[in-house]
């Protein structure tokens, strides 16, 4: 149990945020970070048809 302990303790904050998947590459690979716009658009169209399906008519068929 103490070598787990002084092998968690030995990590830094430099290590910690690095990601070994994004090492290597000559140009930046993230994505600057953006507005969440498009995200509040979909919410608000997924809400327009969950709504919309609240006032159909149970009553008419397809031979309307």
């Amino acid at each position: 149990m103490p070598v787990i302990a002084l092998a968690a303790g030995k990590e830094d904050e430099d290590t910690v945020l690095l990601e070994g998947r994004l090492e290597g590459y000559s140009s930046a690979v993230r994505l600057p970070s953006g507005s969440t716009a498009l995200t509040w658009l979909l919410i608000g169209f997924l809400g327009v048809i969950a709504i919309s399906t609240l006032f159909k008519n149970g009553k008419r068929t397809h031979l309307d």
